[in-house]
């Protein structure tokens, strides 16, 4: 499986602890891209340099699964897309599906998908509509209206994710202990 991930520290770090289903995070000072139009058949002409970030997860059933992205900074208009592997110098390779607002009245996104298979690891990419729209999110996952039954959607770390935060914090640790300040 190929992911290409630039500045993932920035990304890394813009993400905060996801339970189950829900993760929270912030696309300000992120690295950026030019992101697809909703269509997946083009790359935005207004949508060329914006901060994004990348979100791996896996589904627990093969069944319609839900993904809403909720802005938590006001004036954030969000745009959601999924894919099966991400590279920001080839955007629309591997896109699965996009969405920019809910509504008319509602600059959310959300997205109903079929038939992800459990156990492999797709990514969820969060950005805005333009350049100026980033800030706080939450991005939630699982089944969606019309499944079979429940789907557990896990969004996962980054890579290294718990061993810098593990490694920060032994370190503060280390210094207490030996009383450098």
């Amino acid at each position: 499986m190929k992911c290409a991930i630039t500045g993932s520290l920035a990304v890394l770090l813009s993400l905060s602890a996801a339970s189950a289903g829900v993760i929270s995070g912030n696309t300000t000072g992120a690295p950026t891209f030019n992101r697809p139009v909703q269509g997946l058949d083009a790359l935005s002409a207004v949508g060329t340099a914006n901060p994004y970030v990348v979100i791996p997860f896996t589904v627990s059933a093969a069944d319609f699964t839900r993904f809403t992205l909720t802005a938590d900074t006001p004036g954030f208009d969000t745009f959601l897309l999924l894919y099966s592997s991400f590279d920001p110098l080839n955007p629309l390779a591997n896109a699965l599906v996009a969405d920019d607002d809910i509504s008319s009245g509602d600059t959310n996104s959300q997205v109903d998908f079929l038939n992800l298979n459990p156990g492999d690891v797709y990514f969820a990419v969060v950005t805005g509509f333009d350049p100026n729209d980033f800030g706080a999110f939450t991005l939630t996952g699982g089944a969606a209206p019309g499944a079979d039954g429940p789907v557990e959607v896990t969004f996962i770390p980054a890579p290294g994710a718990a061993g810098v935060l593990a490694g920060a914090g032994l370190l503060a640790l280390r210094r207490r202990r030996h009383g450098v300040r």
